[in-house]
């Protein structure tokens, strides 16, 4: 993992903490990534959220609400 991984996983927290996403609020993935990191690296960011940060429960980050809608909140 390169300091620029850890940068924008810091980001996403950071947003989630700051714009109080906990509870019973959730933002979706998409709304997520274009408040906390760059466009150029959201597609960076979207791999680490979904492929490290929720699977491994980093950060207390989990997916909420089913099917096809990609929503998370602090847990």
């Amino acid at each position: 993992m390169t300091n620029s991984d850890i940068d924008v996983k810091c980001k996403i927290v950071e947003t989630l903490v700051q714009t109080r996403i906990t509870g019973g609020k959730k933002i979706s993935v998409d709304q997520l990534l274009n408040y906390s990191v760059r466009d150029s690296d959201a597609g960076r960011a979207r791999k680490l959220l979904n492929d490290e940060m929720i699977p491994q429960n980093q950060a207390s980050i989990e997916r909420y609400g089913g099917g096809h809608r990609e929503n998370v909140r602090l847990g």
